[in-house]
């Protein structure tokens, strides 16, 4: 896996590269804190994701604009091309076969060829008995890791990590909210054609799930329901419909109803799968979102009515520094939530 980590440091940007966003965020260490030195984001369109070079164009313009050197990133993966599972291993006897022993396991535990993934390994903790430890073990596809690699390579951008998305919002959170580290927590990011549904417990990411929903399933409804072009339907959703009748409100909302309704269904055998699979004893009473599928008006309202849960929103800035000169708090509050990932991944260059 030379060049190529799940699990490492020493990079510099944190790169979210969305469906519909990409993602930017430089963080830098400062005395006794973490500064937010650069962030940005950069919307595509169906003709960009045809196209690797007009991505790489884009991104290379992007990081031009934000006057970085230093043009080395970490990134992720997320969706099929990913596999996460937590397994209990025997602890080795001999030291020097420890490689050897991940990658026998992971031929018994991952449903691709071995020769055609990348692996990597995180302990978690103590297994069952004093032989044995709890192994997060993650795999993705190398096709989908050099595809990323060559679009990144073509911007005239290096890569020097990629992780999971995932694992950066965990990050994310628990660098935010230190408070919260006894307890364990819901979090849900919600991206333009999928989403990613993890528990944290026990400082580390317990369960991590894809979805199967996003922010273009609302899109694509508006615009049939209500003959719209779709981005007249994108701004009607992120914009709100206030200024519209009140016939058409009751419309539309009929129509959020029933698709946040789905989504919490969703959310809901999530739960009931963690809960059969992990017998977990938790008592979980919260869930935080991020995602730009997130900041559809009402739907942090509607989750917590059809899940019970405290719904919150994920702030990526909580405890980083932002320079009032630099930056305008107002915008920084209303895109926060999207930016999770992309922070998340940032604080690996700075921790």
């Amino acid at each position: 896996m030379k060049g190529i980590q799940f699990f490492g440091k020493k990079a510099v940007s944190g790169l979210d590269l969305g469906y519909d966003w990409t993602k930017v965020v430089r963080l830098q260490p400062k005395r006794s804190t973490v500064v937010l030195e650069r962030m940005a984001r950069r919307c595509w369109t169906a003709e960009d994701r045809k196209k690797d070079d007009s991505l790489s164009a884009n991104l290379k313009t992007m990081f031009n604009d934000l006057e970085l050197r230093d043009r080395s990133v970490i990134t992720s993966l997320a969706g099929h091309s990913v596999i996460i599972k937590h397994i209990e291993a025997p602890i080795p006897k001999k030291p020097k076969k420890k490689q050897l022993d991940i990658t026998d396991l992971a031929s018994q535990n991952i449903p691709f060829e071995i020769k055609d993934v990348f692996i990597d390994y995180h302990f978690v903790g103590p297994g069952s008995s004093d032989n044995t430890r709890n192994i997060m073990l993650v795999a993705s596809k190398k096709s989908m890791v050099l595809e990323l690699q060559k679009t990144i390579d073509n911007a005239g951008m290096g890569t020097m990590i990629v992780d999971v998305d995932g694992f950066a919002l965990n990050n994310c959170f628990e660098f935010n909210y230190p408070e919260h580290q006894s307890e364990a927590v819901y979090l849900l990011d919600i991206g333009g054609i999928q989403s990613i549904f993890c528990v944290h417990a026990d400082q580390h990411p317990a369960f991590i799930r894809d979805a199967g929903f996003g922010g273009q399933h609302i899109t694509k409804r508006l615009s049939s329901v209500l003959d719209l072009k779709q981005h007249e339907a994108e701004s009607l959703k992120m914009n709100g419909f206030h200024h519209l009748d009140l016939k058409m409100r009751r419309k539309i909302n009929r129509e959020l109803d029933d698709v946040f309704s789905t989504w919490a269904e969703e959310i809901q055998r999530l739960i009931h799968f963690y809960r059969n699979t992990k017998g977990s004893d938790h008592k979980i009473s919260s869930l935080y979102l991020s995602g730009g599928g997130s900041l559809i008006p009402g739907l942090a309202d509607s989750l917590a009515a059809f899940l019970g849960l405290e719904v919150n929103y994920l702030d990526p800035w909580k405890e980083i520094s932002t320079s009032e000169s630099q930056f305008d708090h107002n915008y920084l509050q209303s895109c926060g939530p999207q930016f999770c990932v992309a922070t998340g991944l940032a604080l690996r260059s700075v921790l």
